[in-house]
């Protein structure tokens, strides 16, 4: 757009409408709900309850997500107990064991190997599913040895990367090497 010299914008005016234009046409199409915040009046405000000792062990128990009891329960195992590792084993050898009868000889050779367990130990567990059973055992290893398990957090965004020894972040593609 050619425009006169005396006419022209500056160039932060141009960027700022440019930057307005943007965002209205993200909210226009609704890709972004959080830009608008709700109005005071529709906004509820929730009675906080007193944590009791169950709602406290409740607590801690489900603010850990999935990805980050899998990154404990993988990368620092040897914090696991002998029949957490038992169970691990046991629901590493049901998946691959799948569709295979309780007959057939690879289930036969995987009990006697010691991969399948029948001890109810073990398969207390397990009896909520493996997902809950990685919860549990990162929040006890948390709280038994929490001064052991480092987080590899990303400097930029904070979320936890892949591995410990991680550079580079999987979420927003952050780099610190070096």
């Amino acid at each position: 757009m050619n425009r006169p010299a005396f006419a022209k914008a500056s160039a932060g005016t141009e960027r700022r409408k440019r930057g307005q234009n943007q965002r209205k046409e993200i909210i226009g199409i609704g890709f972004v709900s959080g830009l608008l915040a709700c109005p005071p009046k529709l906004q509820r405000r929730r009675a906080v309850k007193p944590l009791t000792a169950r709602r406290r062990k409740m607590e801690t128990i489900y603010k850990m997500d999935q990805e980050t009891a899998r990154y404990i329960v993988t990368y620092f195992s040897k914090l696991l107990t002998d029949l957490e590792r038992q169970a691990i084993r046991h629901t590493r050898s049901n998946i691959k064991l799948e569709d295979i009868d309780l007959d057939d000889p690879l289930m036969r050779a995987y009990k006697r190997n010691g991969w399948l367990y029948d001890d109810p130990g073990v398969l207390d567990l397990l009896k909520h599913g493996y997902d809950a059973f990685e919860i549990t055992a990162a929040n006890r290893i948390l709280s038994e040895q929490r001064d052991k398990v480092f987080f590899n957090n990303c400097p930029k965004c904070g979320k936890l990367a892949r591995t410990p020894q991680a550079k580079q972040c999987r979420h927003c593609g952050w780099s610190w090497h070096g």
